[in-house]
């Protein structure tokens, strides 16, 4: 295990925050846990996704087969148990998943739990493309799983004096298993401007997006001003974040994506901004 931030290999789980923490930089890579529904037919390529999921190591997938349970009452309380206290739920997709009951009940729970505003993460993985012999079925795969999980790092650029704003951003997104960086998390001794351009192609590298806050306070903010150009000349996929109501400033460049916050209805809003992160 290494630290994507400075590169050390001195990792140490703190239970409290049920997080990784560099002993050096002192970063925190908080553990994000997935439920892997599945036809026990499938289970090489299902292998394939849950050995693509812990090659980082803060992810933790589950994988079984419950031989100790006979009672379909047993099997329904414990597997549901799992499902909702997992961050991330992943369907793997084939005619056999289709037709196993099992399998069928899971998606039937994690519908229930998403209309009844429990907030899960749900990953669609096709595995009936390429036979598991096939040389293109692991590259298929791994494709669909990372693009996914990729999207879920967020950088948030902003000027301090809208720090309220990017602290309802961190909080909402962290608690919803997003892996989000701000300029909080810069140690006492760090240089300011290069950790920032690290970080910033750290996350571009990993396909990460780039949210600006866009305020009177923000465009005035050389920081923040050479951190939005920083990120165009590396490509990254960013989303300008203009709030309802105040002096909502668009930037006239194709490629930046713009994004309304409704500070007065944020809920619906920030759901919003995540069902137009989940169509990128």
């Amino acid at each position: 295990m290494q630290c994507y931030n400075c590169k050390s290999n001195k990792l140490k789980y703190c239970k409290e925050k049920d997080a990784y923490i560099c002993l050096d930089c002192g970063y925190e890579y908080p553990k994000q846990y997935f439920f892997i529904s599945h036809s026990h037919l499938d289970i090489e390529k299902v292998r394939i996704i849950r050995n693509i999921i812990e090659e980082t190591f803060f992810y933790e997938p589950i994988l079984f087969f419950l031989k100790c349970l006979s009672e379909d009452d047993e099997i329904t309380d414990l597997v549901q148990r799992e499902i909702f206290e997992r961050i991330w739920f992943v369907y793997c997709k084939s005619d056999n998943a289709e037709k196993s009951k099992y399998v069928q009940e899971e998606r039937k729970y994690i519908d229930y739990l998403t209309k009844n505003g429990k907030v899960k993460k749900i990953l669609n993985v096709e595995l009936d493309k390429f036979e598991i012999w096939d040389d293109n079925c692991y590259e298929y795969i791994r494709k669909q799983i990372s693009h996914e999980i990729k999207k879920t790092k967020i950088f948030l650029s902003y000027s301090y004096r809208d720090n309220d704003i990017a602290l309802m951003l961190y909080n909402w997104f962290t608690n919803r298993g997003y892996s989000v960086w701000n300029a909080n998390d810069i140690l006492d001794g760090d240089n300011f401007s290069e950790s920032i351009y690290k970080t910033i192609q750290k996350y571009i590298n990993n396909d990460g997006l780039f949210l600006p806050i866009l305020t009177e306070n923000s465009v005035k903010n050389s920081f923040v001003m050479a951190e939005i150009r920083y990120a165009l000349e590396k490509n990254a996929t960013i989303i300008a974040i203009n709030i309802k109501g105040s002096c909502e400033i668009q930037i006239p460049i194709d490629h930046i994506l713009q994004f309304t916050l409704d500070l007065d209805n944020i809920e619906i809003s920030l759901n919003n901004l995540v069902d137009m992160i989940n169509k990128l």
